[in-house]
């Protein structure tokens, strides 16, 4: 993946432009343009209440297959998100305010450079909860 690329992977609130304007809800893996590194990011109510500045780096014209899962273990609001990527956890963070919303997978993906295409490939999405 280049790094004038942008990425968003996760949960967040139905939004038509989640790279160009955060969503108001959401616990996803954020990377942005031109930076090479990857951020965990947990959004709620419109505010940013947790990241995890750089939990990996890319690098650029190296083709990836990532294996990515975010899990949440939470009692009345307020929890730990733990991120992972290929089986190993890159981020953990404990916050007293999870998103309250609703909230969909998402995947966005946009390129930042015009010299070429860029793409990003997508296997499979699921989102599961436990009752």
């Amino acid at each position: 993946m280049a790094v004038e690329s942008d990425f968003l992977a996760g949960l967040a609130t139905v939004d038509t432009s989640l790279i160009a304007s955060a969503p108001t809800d959401g616990i996803y893996f954020q990377k942005n343009d031109g930076a090479a590194t990857v951020n965990c990011v947990i959004r709620a109510g419109g505010a940013q209440v947790g990241l995890s500045s750089g939990a990996f780096t890319l690098v650029a014209g190296t083709y990836y297959w990532l294996a990515i899962e975010i899990a949440m273990d939470s009692v009345a609001n307020k929890g730990t998100v733990t991120f992972y990527v290929n089986g190993a956890s890159v981020a953990t963070l404990t916050n007293s305010s999870l998103p309250s919303g609703i909230m969909t997978p998402s995947v966005a993906f946009q390129t930042g450079d015009n010299t070429g295409t860029k793409f990003l490939d997508l296997d499979s999405i699921a989102a599961d909860q436990q009752r």
